[in-house]
């Protein structure tokens, strides 16, 4: 019996601190559409997520939409190693269709980190959401006619 209760304590211990198939699970992205994230961004805010979105590029700047509702996120690279980033920037740009003066224009699904931008209140000019990426798949082209955010927003005035 002595001899038993090393063994009940290495099997409580390791019950109590969960094994590794329950951390994955944990990490694994939430699937979540790009107007939940802007419409509820607290829910979401530092999560990993996976998300279906446009991505527009110009010569400028980067923004990630869905034609259904108004507002985007701030698309940033999020590389734990430069290999990440080497493998995601080349099927980035082989897919992007467009002017980059006017607009490339490609739609992605996204796996990255949420970051509500409001804390604290983003200076003029920066975007309130960014998506963090850290994986994309399932690239599709997009029409350069495609509405932007912009449009959305003057359909939807009165």
């Amino acid at each position: 019996m002595k001899h038993c209760l090393p063994i009940v304590i290495l099997l409580v211990l390791a019950f109590s601190f969960g094994t590794p198939s329950q951390e994955q699970k944990s990490a694994s992205p939430r699937n979540v559409a790009l107007c939940d994230l802007l419409h509820h961004p607290s829910e979401y805010d530092n999560q990993i997520v996976r998300v279906r979105a446009v991505w527009r590029q110009t010569f400028e700047w980067s923004q990630l939409y869905d034609t259904t509702c108004k507002g985007s996120v701030e698309p940033l690279w999020d590389c734990p190693g430069d290999d990440t980033c080497k493998n995601l920037q080349p099927y980035l740009t082989r897919h992007l269709k467009g002017d980059p003066m006017d607009g490339m224009y490609a739609q992605f699904t996204f796996v990255g980190r949420f970051k509500d931008m409001h804390k604290p209140k983003p200076r003029f000019g920066e975007y309130s959401f960014a998506l963090y990426i850290t994986g994309m798949t399932d690239a599709k082209p997009v029409a350069s006619e495609s509405p932007s955010p912009r449009q959305n927003r003057d359909k939807q005035k009165p």
